[in-house]
């Protein structure tokens, strides 16, 4: 009978063991988790999906990079990468996100990712027709934004080059 119950002591003590390091890993993962708006997060799935389809591994959860849907309030700005040494931030204008298509969706946040993500400049550059040659133009020159069904592939080659 002893023994019997010497067993039982050692399974509660190992359950209950299991059950602080389960506890603290499950604690130390969540404090690791960045926040991105639901609404986002399928254009960050489908970045890192272009990305592969080029031959580019890409893991934004890795990262780091937030997201958010937000007034930005700043003039015609419709989205941002904030970014320091320990986080990256994306902000997406909440007001602009309402009325945009989805190709005007992904442009917005695959541009920010441009920044945040791939560390991109602005490239302001027009085709001769006056469309803009690249997602990373900045909206502030005489380029014709031109991203659609039929030009989308040209664009992401582009940005993943």
């Amino acid at each position: 009978m002893k023994y019997f119950f010497f067993i039982c002591k050692i399974s509660t003590l190992s359950v209950f063991v299991g059950w602080i390091a389960v506890g603290c890993e499950r604690e130390a993962l969540i404090s690791n988790v960045v926040f991105v708006d639901p609404n986002l997060q399928t254009y960050f799935d489908s970045f890192e999906l272009a990305a592969k389809t080029r031959g580019i591994e890409v893991d934004l959860s890795s990262e780091g990079i937030a997201a958010f849907l937000l007034p930005i309030n700043e003039g015609s700005v419709i989205g941002k990468c904030s970014s320091n040494t320990d986080n990256k931030k994306i902000t997406i204008d909440s007001d602009f996100w309402r009325s945009a298509s989805r190709f005007e969706r992904e442009l917005v946040v695959f541009h920010e990712l441009g920044h945040c993500y791939l560390q991109r400049n602005h490239l302001d550059t027009a085709n001769g027709d006056g469309t803009c040659t690249s997602l990373m133009h900045s909206g502030l020159t005489n380029c014709r934004s031109n991203y659609n069904s039929v030009t989308r592939a040209r664009y992401l080659d582009e940005l993943f080059k």
